[in-house]
């Protein structure tokens, strides 16, 4: 993302607050649903036309999201994570579209065993373009997850 270290500290209009928070609460929301196994509802978090990307790999609009999600549901039943978000930087293009890149640790765990020594299990780059529906929702227009370091 081209950051703009001019307009770091400017103050942000009512509208862009409400817009970064609104993205925010997607990007939340997003790592909620997966922590708590209900990765198939992550799709209506995206646009229509939205784009998954977990590095190689890209999902093209809600239907392909809705199936790639599907045949990882009930992959590894006992896998259980714990995402943890930080270091968002947002920009305002428009006030349909907002960008934002996150750093996101990673732990995964077995919920058979004890998770009381966690290690993180990956660090990765989230590169994020919100876009603003006719209904005026927030979604993901593109979504792109890569591995800065991943363990095993």
């Amino acid at each position: 993302m081209d950051y703009q270290v001019e307009k770091a500290g400017a103050e942000l209009s009512p509208s862009q607050i409400a817009a970064q928070l609104a993205c925010a609460n997607v990007l939340t929301v997003f790592i909620h649903l997966i922590d708590e196994n209900r990765s198939l509802e992550l799709v209506d978090l995206f646009s229509e036309d939205g784009v998954m990307e977990a590095v190689p790999h890209a999902f093209n609009g809600r239907k392909q999201i809705r199936e790639f999600l599907a045949s990882r549901a009930g992959g590894a039943p006992t896998r259980r994570t714990v995402h943890v978000l930080s270091n968002s930087a947002f920009r305002h293009v428009s006030d349909r579209e907002v960008h934002c890149t996150s750093v996101m640790t990673v732990f995964a765990y077995d919920a058979s065993q004890s998770a009381a020594n966690l290690i993180p299990d990956s660090l990765c780059k989230l590169e994020d373009r919100f876009v603003k529906d006719p209904d005026g929702v927030w979604r993901f227009g593109h979504h792109r997850r890569s591995f800065i370091v991943q363990n095993g």
